[in-house]
């Protein structure tokens, strides 16, 4: 009797009783999420930073500068994560701005998921983007990691500009906000 219930405690460690893996709501909370990219390989149209005029140009690298400032994918931003039910729905805001996401667990790897979620984001200083957004996230704990990739089409009518953006490569990282234990 002994024999048996001892192999059927090493049977359920080998199939991770009592781990959280199973509940993605684990996600659920705040994060501060830093994003960058990793790739020369961007693209930012409606910009003419090869004029032949270097003042043009420059001018216009500086203004490509601050547009991509104003993507959901720059800089430090808080996410806030909640999941819907019990689906690999997620409602995702980010500095306030709400999205319908999926995150859907890598398989055999409890603490991957499969992120993706697309809409319209309004930047800071009058663009707007319609975009999407893919990417593979690990979570760690309080933490998260992931790459990410990232296209849009932006008007920005302050500046008289639009024009699209592609980002084939990011990296983002994340700690979950101090008052938040995701429960």
């Amino acid at each position: 009797m002994q024999r048996t219930i001892c192999c059927f405690w090493w049977i359920g460690t080998l199939n991770g009783c009592g781990s959280d893996c199973d509940d993605a709501a684990r996600l659920d909370g705040e994060w501060s999420v830093s994003t960058s990219v990793v790739s020369d390989q961007w693209q930012a149209n409606g910009f003419d930073t090869e004029d032949s005029d270097a003042a043009v140009a420059a001018s216009e690298s500086i203004e490509q500068s601050e547009l991509l400032g104003e993507l959901p994918v720059s800089g430090t931003r808080t996410w806030t994560i909640r999941r819907d039910g019990n689906s690999d729905d997620f409602m995702l805001r980010i500095d306030g701005q709400e999205f319908q996401s999926r995150m859907v667990p890598r398989q055999g790897a409890c603490n991957a998921f499969d992120i993706s979620f697309e809409g319209a984001w309004s930047g800071s200083s009058g663009s707007a983007h319609i975009f999407t957004y893919e990417g593979q996230l690990n979570f760690l704990g309080d933490e998260i990691t992931g790459e990410w990739s990232y296209s849009d089409s932006f008007t920005w009518d302050e500046r008289d500009r639009n024009g699209t953006i592609a980002i084939p490569v990011g990296v983002l990282s994340g700690v979950r906000g101090t008052a938040d234990s995701g429960q």
